[in-house]
């Protein structure tokens, strides 16, 4: 997902001039001194179609690349599954009911019950914030038997590719948690009150099919609900996998990156700490194409 695809505008020369961002998920890394470009890709983990519309210079670039590194890598999920799922249970002694006032909880019951049928009963021990994904998966259409980012790892293992993570399971369970029980529960009422598991995914769907980068984070944040420590953790953590993409890019070696795209644009974003860090940032523009 990188070679010979070098866009021809650059997004700070565009964001000097307050123009909207290139129509692109996919982006050249190049500079340094390095021989090869690395390339940057926004995915939404969604098995919806409108997720697999990506442009027809997607595979060309990735299989100019050695690695593929997505946020995790999901093979170290499938085999930490025992502790994901501690995780995502809350302390001995609390129910997700206790979270709510009684006319609150009666609606959250409610949702959950149309939404997840006989399954919402396994969420009475769950955190709000996997309940809240669960409503969203539960949302999506499943065009695919994989969501986007499992879709590319496979791919790329196909490949004969490395397939790495930015991130370490424990470090995204441990950010999930730094987000208090009461907040998670606000933002889970948020998204029952208004349809937002819905509506929001929606958004962000449309957006990504129109490669659409700034309408995909603002679906997003509708979605999480974001306030400022929301914001933060997630500045925290692009800050994080920049670090780590600048480290891997040093390796001499043509990676391919693959994040969810709210992580991409502003001025908190991969793109523009990337370009603080000597980077040039470019759009691969290419023809829309559907994956298979």
């Amino acid at each position: 997902m990188r070679c010979m695809l070098l866009g021809c505008l650059v997004l700070s020369a565009l964001m000097a001039h307050g123009q909207a961002l290139p129509s692109s998920m996919l982006w050249s890394l190049s500079g340094q001194g390095l021989g090869s470009n690395s390339y940057l890709l926004g995915t939404v983990h969604s098995m919806d179609a409108r997720a697999f519309v990506g442009n027809d210079s997607l595979y060309m670039a990735l299989s100019a690349c050695s690695t593929l590194v997505g946020e995790l890598d999901h093979r170290e999920v499938m085999a930490d599954a025992f502790r994901l799922a501690t995780e995502m249970t809350l302390p001995e002694g609390l129910t997700l009911a206790d979270l709510f006032s009684r006319k609150d909880q009666a609606l959250v019951q409610r949702a959950l019950e149309h939404e997840l049928g006989p399954l919402s009963s396994m969420t009475s021990r769950m955190k709000p914030f996997w309940v809240i994904a669960m409503l969203s998966e539960s949302s999506m259409r499943k065009d695919s038997s994989e969501v986007l980012d499992d879709h590319l790892q496979r791919s790329a293992l196909a490949m004969g590719k490395e397939v790495l993570g930015l991130e370490t399971l424990q470090e995204q369970l441990a950010a999930i948690d730094r987000i208090p029980l009461k907040q998670q529960a606000r933002m889970l009422l948020d998204m029952v009150r208004h349809d937002l598991y819905r509506s929001a995914m929606d958004r962000m769907l449309d957006s990504y099919a129109a490669q659409d980068l700034r309408g995909v984070m603002e679906a997003a944040d509708a979605e999480g609900v974001p306030g400022r420590r929301d914001r933060a953790m997630r500045v925290e953590r692009n800050r994080t996998m920049a670090h780590r993409m600048d480290s891997l890019m040093h390796t001499g070696r043509p990676m391919f990156f693959a994040v969810g795209a709210a992580h991409l644009p502003g001025k908190d974003g991969l793109m523009e700490m990337l370009r603080e860090r000597g980077w040039m940032v470019r759009p691969v523009l290419g023809r829309p194409r559907k994956d298979p």
